[in-house]
């Protein structure tokens, strides 16, 4: 699967000495992601506690949960596409694909 550039042993690219140490101890938090997107764990982290929590507790209305959803499941969904954060390209179209099927469960909400 390596040669198929579908599974990858990644390398750390950081530099100094230190961050070598910091990449071996963690970075099975950020390796699927290129260099310059390090912290897009923490993006996607937000995203769940956002859909998770935060617009269940601060919006009272059904419906205005489900909008209030469906902006932030569209609005990751164009930055995944438009970025491409993840270090195989695939990946993320996948995550795009994942945007699509949230939208679709929590559009079927608002229907009923």
């Amino acid at each position: 699967l390596e040669a198929q550039n579908l599974v990858s042993t990644v390398e750390p690219c950081w530099d100094a000495e230190e961050d070598k140490g910091v990449v071996n101890a963690i970075g099975g938090l950020f390796t699927a992601y290129k260099v310059r997107f390090w912290y897009w764990e923490l993006v996607e982290m937000l995203r769940k506690v956002t859909l998770a929590t935060a617009v269940p507790i601060l919006l009272s209305e059904s419906s205005t949960q489900i909008t209030a959803g469906l902006f932030v499941i569209v609005a990751v969904m164009c930055v995944v596409i438009g970025w491409c954060p993840y270090r195989f390209g695939f990946l993320s179209y996948l995550q795009a694909g994942l945007h699509v099927v949230l939208y679709c469960v929590l559009y079927s909400g608002l229907e009923t």
